[in-house]
């Protein structure tokens, strides 16, 4: 439930598969199982929740792009590793900067921080 460590997949999944004819690998090809694996179920709740935190609440006019992005990589998590694969990686930390900025605040219902 805790996970065994970022990093840890390889290493762990390898230890449960020796003496099988499973494939080794360091890809689950599943970004969900990756992090439940690393990091624990709680993990995967805040990944869960900071998409649907992004879905409602994209910024301005970029609406659409914005739940474009949101539905890439939720359902794109599920068949491969994005987040973990360098270039999609840098596109998510890149394109979750411009479409949510500081001045985004958060999820809907936020009022603390309105200006």
């Amino acid at each position: 439930m805790l996970g065994h460590g970022t990093g840890s997949f390889g290493l762990q999944h390898n230890q449960r598969i020796a003496g099988t004819r499973f494939t080794p690998t360091t890809n689950p090809h599943n970004e969900y199982l990756m992090i439940w694996a690393q990091a624990g179920l709680s993990a995967v709740v805040f990944l869960v929740a900071l998409f649907i935190c992004q879905w409602l609440r994209p910024a301005g006019t970029d609406r659409w792009l914005a739940q474009g992005f949101v539905v890439l990589f939720a359902l794109g998590g599920a068949f491969n590793s994005f987040i973990l694969d360098s270039r999609e990686g840098m596109l998510f930390t890149l394109l979750t900067a411009v479409l949510w900025p500081a001045s985004a605040r958060g999820c809907p219902g936020d009022t603390a921080m309105e200006p």
